[in-house]
């Protein structure tokens, strides 16, 4: 499948769902812990690698942000260059994959790099991290946030007892790295029939491919952190209480460039 393609075609519904709030997980837990995880960032020239339709980019100029974004599908760029007609933020948009920004960045110019449920779909990573360094201001900042390798690989599965409760969580095939397909839809929409279920590759890197690829390209490492839902967005979205009690849904990783 081209997947550039698949995003391309798909663009319009993903955007659409994402804005009006379908992905009650994302909006409730992820973003919010990666947002604090990321800090003070006002007047931080960001650069937003694998930004889709621009919502979280949007989130970072409203913290106060320089922001620069960039995906690989053109459909998607246009959607976010379209909202920043809407309402102006000074962000800036262009079209790449993500093992080619270098061509289109000056040389130690950003002073973070984020990458936000990208990297898991991008075989390049190795690339990534090595172009992310050279754009990188001195003492920059590459922070990435991902399914946790450990907790979110594929297949897994929750163990409940005789009257449905989780009480565990079953993990498999761990060190299994072969790229796979899914398919799925926002979880407050799910039909049996539905047509607009998307599909998507996913690389399921572990953990130590991650954080050795991150030291093999020049960057030391700062911080580590495995969010937790809190009691407020558990009480608002009861299905959070499985990755509040028994595993970690996301891994957040920040590292710094080192010379």
């Amino acid at each position: 499948m081209d997947l550039q393609k698949f995003w391309n075609t798909n663009s319009k519904y993903w955007s659409d769902n994402i804005n009006k709030g379908s992905d009650h997980t994302r909006d409730l837990f992820g973003l919010p812990s990666f947002l604090e995880f990321l800090g003070n960032i006002t007047g931080k020239r960001i650069l937003d690698a694998g930004c889709g339709d621009g919502n979280f980019s949007r989130k970072l100029a409203t913290n106060g942000a320089i922001v620069t974004g960039f995906d690989f599908s053109q459909n998607m760029i246009d959607i976010a260059k379209s909202y920043e007609l809407e309402n102006k933020q000074g962000i800036k948009y262009f079209t790449c994959s993500i093992d080619k920004v270098e061509k289109y960045c000056n040389s130690e110019y950003f002073d973070i790099i984020v990458s936000y449920m990208v990297l898991c779909c991008c075989k390049e990573i190795d690339q990534f991290f090595k172009q992310s360094w050279n754009i990188l201001r001195k003492d920059g900042y590459l922070i990435i946030g991902i399914p946790h390798p450990c907790f979110n690989n594929y297949p897994y599965s929750w163990i409940k007892d005789k009257n449905n409760n989780i009480n565990g969580l079953l993990i498999s095939n761990y060190f299994d790295e072969t790229k796979y397909v899914r398919s799925w839809d926002f979880a407050s929409m799910i039909k049996q029939d539905s047509q607009n279920k998307m599909t998507e590759a996913r690389y399921p890197w572990t953990l130590s491919t991650y954080l050795n690829l991150l030291s093999s390209n020049g960057f030391k490492l700062q911080e580590i952190r495995e969010p937790r839902p809190t009691k407020e967005s558990v009480r608002l979205l009861p299905r959070l209480k499985r990755w509040y009690k028994h595993a970690a849904c996301f891994l957040f990783i920040k590292v710094q460039k080192y010379d």
